[in-house]
């Protein structure tokens, strides 16, 4: 959980000075892989500080889960949801938007890995007898 908050919050400071700059770089991977049309740089700045302060929250929530893990599996199960709602919303974005920008699936299959690698060790340390109640 340390190197998930960890990560939320460098993501967040790097969205925060820089909104642009995550997104020319999914367009550079999705170049890369031929695909388009790109996501459109700087038309929603407002978006992007909503979604700071979504990854700050989320940063908290990974670090308070840290300094308690026994005691912080529900803020655990938060994190997990989020990540899934928003592997959700992006590749229901994708799916039904009228240029089907494929930024959006970079973005669902990132959540979804994050989201599903918290929930395999948060089953594996549930299961284990040194965590039974």
């Amino acid at each position: 959980m340390a190197i998930y908050a960890v990560m939320y919050l460098a993501f967040g400071l790097v969205l925060l000075i820089y909104p642009d700059g995550i997104l020319k770089l999914i367009n550079r991977i999705t170049d890369w892989f031929g695909a388009g049309p790109p996501l459109e740089i700087g038309a929603h700045p407002f978006w992007a500080y909503v979604t700071v302060s979504l990854l700050f929250l989320v940063a908290v929530i990974c670090f308070l889960a840290f300094r308690d893990v026994r005691n912080g599996r529900q803020l655990i199960w938060l994190m997990i949801f989020a990540k899934y709602v928003s592997s959700v919303s992006q590749l229901g974005y994708f799916a039904f938007s009228a240029d089907h920008p494929p930024g959006f699936v970079i973005g669902a299959l990132t959540d979804w890995s994050l989201g599903t690698v918290a929930l395999v060790f948060l089953l594996r340390a549930s299961s284990s007898p040194q965590n039974a109640p």
